[in-house]
């Protein structure tokens, strides 16, 4: 459980660095939905955990081609770095 809060916990900064709100949700969604699930079921049915945890990822990666799509003209423009110097 710990292994699978702190997978999606790390999701929190890239939201920020990638300025992409996919990061941000699905921070909160892996972290708190694999707390969840470690407190409410069983030791016999943990294997729930991981498997949440890679089905959050497919959606993640989903959700981060979405939002490739919507902005890859913004993506794709060249950047100077002393454009503004």
């Amino acid at each position: 459980m710990t292994y699978a809060i702190i997978t999606g916990a790390h999701f929190f900064p890239y939201a920020w660095f990638y300025r992409t709100k996919a990061f941000a949700y699905m921070a909160g969604v892996i972290s708190v939905g694999a707390m969840l699930l470690g407190l409410r079921v069983g030791p016999q049915e943990l294997y729930l955990i991981p498997g949440f945890v890679a089905g959050a990822m497919v959606v993640l990666s989903a959700l981060l081609v979405i939002a490739y799509k919507q902005n890859a003209k913004l993506y794709l423009e060249p950047v100077s770095a002393f454009s503004s110097v």
